[in-house]
């Protein structure tokens, strides 16, 4: 397989999970009108608490089937989930009903580096997928389902091809900041993103 090839497939591995994040970042935002920063953390949290289970069961339980093992591991993964989820709205965002947008987009900005905190053995930051989808959520657009979509697999797939193919020639380091520079330019020149809609207001 060619290295284009190979960066290009990366790129939409990439792509699918900033898509995914930005998805809920964007159902969310169309039912409740809120802006729930801590999706990002949350689904990558749900990851890593599968991952860390599946390693657990066979050592605790002896069990070696791989199937039965995921299985067992998503199970726990969705029952942590749940658990999580209850104590945020129970304690956190229950209490802030009816509140300023603002308010609430610092809450989950709060509850994103609490979580942030719990690594699962991981050194990997679970603020990083969050701040990589909101850029894609204003690539394709706040209230926009394929634009989040899109928008992940277009962030994705360029950043990596910028890395490989550009990223020389400047030092690297395009992978980090691509996704923002993109989001900037398409904020000066449309704002709405690709699928999203333009408003107008009328004085």
């Amino acid at each position: 397989m060619g290295p284009f090839l190979e960066t290009f497939i990366g790129g939409l591995m990439t792509g699918m999970l900033y898509s995914l994040v930005a998805l809920g970042f964007v159902l969310i935002f169309k039912a409740s009108g809120v802006f729930n920063f801590a999706q990002g953390a949350m689904v990558l949290f749900a990851a890593l608490a599968m991952a860390r289970f599946a390693e657990w069961i066979p050592a605790l339980l002896g069990i070696e089937h791989k199937a039965l093992v995921n299985l067992m591991a998503f199970i726990l993964a969705m029952g942590v989930m749940v658990m999580l989820a209850w104590v945020v709205e129970r304690f956190v965002l229950g209490k802030l009903v009816n509140q300023e947008g603002v308010t609430l987009l610092m809450a989950t900005l709060g509850i994103t580096y609490f979580m942030d905190g719990f690594k699962l053995g991981v050194q990997f930051s679970l603020s990083q997928v969050a701040l990589k989808a909101l850029p894609v959520v204003i690539l394709g657009g706040l209230t926009s389902v394929p634009g989040a979509i899109v928008g992940g697999l277009i962030i994705g797939v360029g950043e990596k091809l910028s890395e490989v193919y550009i990223g020389p020639m400047l030092g690297g380091g395009i992978e980090i900041w691509f996704a923002y520079a993109l989001a900037l330019l398409f904020l000066l020149v449309r704002p709405q993103g690709l699928y999203g809609e333009k408003i107008i207001d009328r004085v």
